[in-house]
C-alpha cells in the first residue's frame, strides 16, 4: 500500500494527541458503505458529490486531511503526531480521496450477486477496496483519513478508513453524519466556514506517586494467562443474522429469569443479552480444550464520553475509549446445560441470564473514577503502545476470550444524497475481510435498539470452532442466515 511521500511531512499545524489517542490500537478500520448504483452515467455526479462532502467536513475538522507519523520529539517511545495544513491551503489530496472502477478479475462480482449472497465479508478485499492497510507499518507516515469510492457493476462501495489515533467509533458517527448531510445539501466553501480545532483530552499533570501499574487493571493483566504453543489453524469470519422477533424473545426471557436470581442487576440491555448468547456458544465450541476452572472473558469497548468528569460532549472528535472485562469460570457457562455424560443440552435461559448479568456488571463498573485512573496511568507510560499489547495478551482471544465492540449506531439510518445511489440509506454495512480470532462486533442496524430490522453480528473464530458455533445445535438454531457459512 502506498505511504505518504516525505514531501508531505511539512505542515503548518499540529494537533496534540491525547493519552487515549496514543494508546489506542494503531490500525485503520475499513468501514464499507454499500449502495446499489444502477445508472453508471451518474458516476461523475456521484464523485463530485463525495468530493464536495469531504471538502465540507474538512472545513469542520481540518486535521482529518492530515498525516499521522512518528513523533521523534516526544518524551515517550513510539509516540505519534497528527499534523495538517489549514483546509484552504491543503485541499483534498489523493491520499485522502480516491476513486476506482473495479471489474474482473480484480473484483469479479456484480453488486446484485453480492447482495444475493448477503454481501459476504470474504468478497471485501482490503487490498482492492481501500488505499490504506489495516495495520500501518511502524515508523511510517499515513493519512489520518482515507476514503475510496469503488464503482462496481450495479453498485457503489465507499470505504471510510480513519487512523485509530485520530478517531474512534463515536468520532466516526459524528463525521459520517456531517458527511452525509453535506451530500444532501449544496454547501458553500469559503474561509468563513473554517471551524476552530477543539483540543483533545489533556495528559494528566502532577501524576504523583499514586499512579497504578498497567497490569493492576484486570483488562491489562495477563499474568494468569497460560502460555500457549503456537499452531497453525485457519481463521474465518462469518456474519450471523438474528431476527428482531428472536431478539425480542431472547431479551424478554432473560429479563424474566433475572427476576428470579439473587443479586442480579435490575436491567440488562439487548446488546448484553445477545452478547451473552454469543459468549456461551463460543465457550461451548472451545470446551474440549478449556479447563473447567479457567476464566473466560469478553472484553468490552466503552465510550467514555458520558462517564468522564467533566463529561465530554457527544460530538467530541478524538478517542475516548476504555475497556472492561466480563468474566466467568468455564464451568459456569457449561455445567447447567450438560447431562450426566457431559453432553451439552441446548443453551438454557438461566445460563444466558448469568452471562448477560456479567456483561451488565462489567459495564456498570465504568464510572468517572474508573476512567480517571486509567487516564492517569496512560499519561505516565514511557511507551504508549504498551496497553494495546497488554490488552491483547490478557484477553487471550484464541483460547478463553472474545473482544467485543458494538457498532450498532454507526450509520445504518443516516440518509445520503449521492446522485445515482438506489437507496437513501446504506443497504449493507460491512468491513473488509480480515479474519481475527475472537473478534466480535454487532454491525450497524437500522432503528438502533428498536424496530423490526434484523441484527447482524460479525464473529471471527478458527474454522473448527466456527463450524461448531454455527451448527443447528448451537447458534444455527437462533439465526435466520449465516453468511459465508451457508447461503
Amino acid at each position: 500500500m502506498p505511504m505518504l511521500s516525505p514531501a508531505c511531512r511539512t505542515f503548518m499545524e499540529k494537533l496534540e494527541l491525547s493519552p487515549f489517542d496514543q494508546t489506542i490500537a494503531r490500525l485503520f478500520v475499513h468501514k464499507l458503505f454499500c449502495f446499489p448504483f444502477p445508472d453508471a452515467s451518474l458516476q461523475d455526479a456521484a464523485v463530485e458529490s463525495l468530493q464536495q462532502a469531504l471538502s465540507a467536513t474538512i472545513l469542520k475538522w481540518p486535521f482529518i486531511a492530515g498525516t499521522v507519523s512518528p513523533d521523534d520529539d516526544a518524551p515517550q517511545k513510539h509516540a505519534v503526531k497528527l499534523e495538517y495544513d489549514p483546509p484552504l491551503i491543503g485541499g483534498i489530496g489523493e491520499h485522502v480521496f480516491t476513486v476506482r472502477n473495479l471489474s474482473a478479475p480484480e473484483f469479479p462480482w456484480a453488486y446484485d450477486q453480492l447482495a444475493e449472497a448477503g454481501m459476504p465479508l470474504s468478497a471485501m478485499n482490503k487490498d482492492v477496496l481501500t488505499s490504506v492497510p489495516e495495520w500501518p507499518a511502524p515508523g511510517q507516515p499515513y493519512p489520518a483519513l482515507a476514503i475510496q469510492a469503488n464503482f462496481i457493476e450495479g453498485g457503489l462501495i465507499i470505504c471510510f478508513a480513519f487512523h485509530h489515533a485520530v478517531a474512534d467509533g463515536g468520532s466516526f458517527i459524528t463525521f459520517i453524519r456531517a458527511f452525509a448531510d453535506a451530500t444532501r445539501h449544496a454547501i458553500r466553501h469559503d474561509s468563513a466556514m473554517v471551524m476552530p480545532v477543539e483540543p483533545r483530552v489533556c495528559y494528566t499533570s502532577h501524576i504523583g506517586a499514586d499512579v497504578r501499574e498497567l497490569q493492576s487493571f484486570p483488562e491489562y493483566d495477563s499474568r494468569s494467562v497460560p502460555v500457549h504453543h503456537a499452531a497453525y489453524k485457519e481463521i474465518t469470519t462469518r456474519i450471523l443474522t438474528f431476527s428482531a422477533a428472536t431478539m425480542q424473545k431472547l431479551e424478554a426471557n432473560i429479563k424474566a429469569e433475572l427476576k428470579t436470581m439473587p443479586d442480579a442487576p435490575s436491567f440488562v440491555s439487548n446488546i448484553a443479552c445477545l452478547s451473552g448468547l454469543i459468549w456461551i456458544a463460543v465457550v461451548r465450541a472451545r470446551r474440549n480444550r478449556l479447563p473447567p476452572f479457567a476464566t473466560t472473558k469478553i472484553g468490552i469497548a466503552i465510550n467514555a464520553r458520558s462517564v468522564m468528569t467533566p463529561k465530554l460532549p457527544e460530538d467530541y472528535f478524538g478517542d475516548a475509549v476504555v475497556h472492561t472485562n466480563a468474566t466467568a469460570k468455564v464451568y459456569e457457562l457449561l455445567d447447567a446445560d450438560a447431562d450426566a455424560a457431559h453432553s451439552l443440552k441446548p443453551i438454557s435461559v438461566a445460563t444466558m441470564a448469568l452471562a448477560a448479568s456479567r456483561m451488565r456488571q462489567a459495564v456498570s463498573k465504568v464510572n468517572s473514577e474508573y476512567v480517571s485512573e486509567r487516564l492517569k496511568t496512560f499519561s505516565a507510560l514511557s511507551d504508549p503502545t504498551e496497553p494495546c499489547r497488554a490488552y491483547t495478551a490478557a484477553i487471550d482471544n484464541s483460547h478463553t476470550g472474545l473482544d467485543f465492540s458494538s457498532w450498532r449506531e454507526q450509520g445504518a439510518d443516516i440518509e445520503f444524497g449521492i446522485p445515482g445511489i438506489g437507496t437513501k440509506t446504506v443497504q449493507f454495512w460491512r468491513k473488509t475481510w480480515s479474519p481475527n480470532e475472537g473478534a466480535y462486533n454487532i454491525l450497524p442496524r437500522k432503528g438502533g435498539s428498536k424496530g423490526t430490522a434484523d441484527w447482524e453480528v460479525s464473529l471471527g473464530l478458527s474454522m473448527e470452532d466456527m463450524e461448531k458455533v454455527c451448527s443447528d445445535e448451537e447458534l444455527g438454531a437462533w439465526t435466520t442466515r449465516i453468511v459465508d457459512y451457508r447461503n
